[in-house]
């Protein structure tokens, strides 16, 4: 597992990366467990939420099972920056 610390601010091209993604895509959750995000539209959907309530930004702590995945959306945040 690979963690990377995120903070989302387009979450719309966030949510298409980690839907490209083969793997599992987990969040860490405020009561410290974690959830797969990777297809899972109704997590997705509480994302956006925190994302709207948090004025367009959103911190996040994911962990990644494949490194394919974890190079995908590191090469999203680079180009988001």
């Amino acid at each position: 597992m690979i963690k990377l610390k995120l903070t989302i601010l387009n979450m719309k091209e966030f949510l298409h990366a980690v839907n490209e993604c083969t793997g599992e895509i987990a969040v860490l959750t405020p009561d410290g467990k974690t959830e797969n995000i990777n297809k899972q539209y109704a997590r997705q959907e509480k994302l956006w939420e925190a994302y709207r309530e948090n004025r367009n930004s959103l911190p996040l702590l994911l962990t990644v099972s494949d490194g394919k995945d974890y190079l995908r959306l590191v090469n999203y945040y680079a180009g988001d920056c």
